[in-house]
This record gives structure tokens, C-alpha cells and sequence, in this order.
């Protein structure tokens, strides 16, 4: 953002303008859907791991999908599949 120029937003608010942080929009969509536990970005992107690797994608994929170093670091995301199996 060197020029000024806003880079596009990735999530706008009710009001349809830019969103200050994902976490800020993720907490008012749990409350507004009756979550209890608490969340946020790495919630979501241990969700996402999940059901990419319950859907049959390999573990390899989802590692270049998560941008791991390691292929340690994603199973750690997706430590909650492998004990259900």
C-alpha cells in the first residue's frame, strides 16, 4: 500500500465499508449466531483444514494451501480428524 491506494477488502461490515479486522467481524457473527465457545481467524483456519482433509484432500495439498514449512505443522491442524479415525 505504498501508493495510498487501499488495497481491496477481504470482509466489509453491514454497512458495506471496509472491516477493521476479521476477528472484530468473526466475534459479531458468533454472537449473532448463539456460538458459545470462543473463536477467531485460526479457529476458522483450523476449521478449514479439516474439512479439506475430511473431504479427501491430502495432507500434502492442504500443507501448500496453509503455506507450512513442514508437513508437522498441518497435521497439528488436523490432529481432531485423525483421532476420529
Amino acid at each position: 500500500m505504498l501508493s495510498g491506494k487501499k488495497e481491496p477488502a477481504l470482509l466489509l461490515n453491514a454497512n458495506g465499508k471496509r472491516l477493521k479486522t476479521a476477528f472484530e467481524r468473526m466475534q459479531k457473527l458468533r454472537s449473532a449466531s448463539g456460538i458459545k465457545k470462543p473463536i477467531g481467524p485460526h479457529t476458522l483456519r483450523h476449521s478449514i483444514a479439516t474439512h479439506l482433509l475430511q473431504s479427501g484432500m491430502k495432507l500434502e495439498q492442504i500443507q501448500r494451501f496453509l503455506g507450512h514449512s513442514s508437513l508437522e505443522s498441518t497435521q497439528i491442524y488436523t490432529h481432531i480428524v485423525h483421532e476420529q479415525l
